[in-house]
């Protein structure tokens, strides 16, 4: 006895009628309806897609769908049965997939999270690090700012540069001690700061509204410029800043 789907084929045939043809007006896949007329309805996704196949199958072919249906009613209830059980399997399929495509999004989604969050870790700790893998601890009391940093391989013929800072007045100052910034701020009216190191940089709003000392000694070259200076501090040049 034939199965349904060699029955389809047999109308199909008979009417002259390619599979190209039967998708095009059915807009089903030829995947599908070979599948449908090889009786393979495992790869068919349940009960009421099956029955709507059939239905567009035979309406290409146009056949009398009910007629059709009550001729072979125990062969389509027999294949109903096994396209439900194919079903089954064919969404699991999905259901994973779809599992793991959302696991993989949520990921990359994680990845890029941590990344920013390293990323701004280190961008507003990099100081402290730098400190870290250079050795050179910093210091910033509540009241007052010391910096101290001794580098004896790079000037092991001189001691290091002393520089107090006292403001008459409110004042920005950025501070720079072999490349790293150290400081940046506005610093208050009758603050002072104490800076030790071989090579330091000084930028300063206002010199003429601080008071600057080195090793002791007090620097008078800036005190009336009132326009931002940049002034560059080493054991080799002091001489060049009194």
């Amino acid at each position: 006895m034939s199965g349904l789907g060699e029955i389809l084929r047999q109308k199909r045939e008979i009417k002259n009628i390619s599979l190209e043809e039967i998708s095009q007006k059915t807009n089903i896949s030829e995947r599908i309806l070979t599948a449908l007329e090889n009786d393979e309805y495992q790869h068919i996704p349940g009960q009421f897609y099956l029955n709507n196949f059939i239905k567009s199958y035979l309406n290409a072919l146009e056949l009398d769908i009910d007629t059709f249906f009550e001729k072979h009613r125990e062969s389509i209830e027999e294949i109903v049965d096994q396209a439900t059980e194919g079903s089954i399997v064919y969404y699991n399929k999905i259901r994973y997939s779809r599992f793991k495509r959302k696991n993989i999004f949520l990921g990359i989604i994680l990845i890029v999270i941590i990344s920013i969050l390293v990323t701004y870790f280190i961008m507003e700790n990099r100081q402290r690090i730098s400190d870290i893998f250079r050795g050179t601890p910093g210091n910033i009391p509540v009241t007052g700012i010391v910096f101290d940093y001794q580098d004896e391989t790079m000037y092991a013929d001189f001691s290091p540069v002393q520089i107090q800072i006292s403001a008459k007045s409110d004042c920005w100052l950025q501070v720079f001690r072999s490349n790293q910034k150290i400081l940046e701020r506005i610093i208050k009216k009758e603050e002072q700061i104490s800076i030790n190191g071989y090579e330091i940089v000084l930028n300063i709003g206002n010199p003429s509204t601080v008071t600057i000392f080195i090793n002791g000694k007090r620097v008078s070259r800036y005190q009336n410029q009132k326009r931002p200076q940049r002034i560059r501090i080493s054991p080799q040049n002091l001489n060049s800043i009194f």
